[in-house]
């Protein structure tokens, strides 16, 4: 099942790129039978050990407390970084986001080999982690947006996202209105193209962005919030970003 999954992943993307843009970076989303990735847990670790090992990752892993907060930090070294939602790299690791149905996004310059992991829940996105933290750190590492590419991993869609009325009451006076689509009676959040349109604030051209297409709410392979919301048990799947071997520059 893990290697199945993981041929499929590579053809949504060879899907939708032109040329071999992303020859030099792998992508990879565990499953429920991969076990859940909270690595806050003893066995969400364990269960992290084993999937890097499996889709044969051999970099360490670099990934985050998340705290739905627009901080993106750059790293060097691999282990565990609180108070974040996102982390960039030049150097051989592996970077990780944990997800139930908020979207990892997934960046990759292939100019510097700089390689970067985003938790862009609506929080963080309404806080603008894509548009303002990210369009921060691009700058600081002189990276031209325009040459950036980027995926979108499993997330919710919006035919499975209706937001209760204090969500809606909340976003109502904002920007963030114009992403709510009313479908059977009631108010749906498109958080798959509230990123978008943030990444192109940032810079980032439509036609270098890549959408896995899967919503983790109807996919039964995938953990989902929305699905399960009746348990107290937080349990993640886990995104990950690596640079190639052969074809990292560092």
């Amino acid at each position: 099942m893990r290697k199945r999954y993981s041929i499929e992943l590579k053809k949504i993307i060879m899907k939708y790129k032109s040329g071999d843009k992303f020859a030099g970076i792998s992508i990879f989303s565990s499953e429920i039978s991969d076990g859940q990735m909270s690595l806050g847990t003893l066995e969400g670790r364990e269960n992290a050990n084993k999937f890097l090992k499996k889709i044969g990752s051999g970099q360490p892993l670099s990934h985050m407390a998340q705290v739905y907060s627009n901080r993106i930090e750059v790293v060097e070294t691999p282990g565990l970084f609180e108070g974040i939602d996102g982390l960039v790299t030049r150097e051989k690791l592996t970077l990780g986001v944990k997800s139930s149905d908020c979207i990892p996004v997934m960046i990759y310059d292939p100019k510097s080999s700089l390689i970067g992991a985003i938790h862009a829940g609506r929080e963080p996105l309404t806080k603008g982690i894509l548009s303002d933290s990210l369009g921060q750190i691009l700058e600081k590492q002189n990276i031209d947006p325009g040459n950036l590419l980027v995926f979108l991993g499993p997330h919710i869609r919006v035919d499975s996202y209706p937001l209760r009325k204090k969500s809606v009451d909340e976003l109502s006076q904002t920007k963030w209105f114009k992403y709510l689509k009313k479908i059977d009676g009631k108010l749906h959040f498109d958080l798959t193209e509230a990123a978008k349109a943030e990444l192109v604030k940032t810079g980032v051209l439509a036609e270098n962005m890549y959408d896995c297409g899967i919503d983790t709410f109807k996919d039964s392979r995938f953990f989902s919030f929305r699905r399960r919301p009746e348990t107290d048990k937080v349990e993640n799947f886990l995104t990950v970003v690596f640079k190639n071997e052969t074809t990292d520059k560092n």
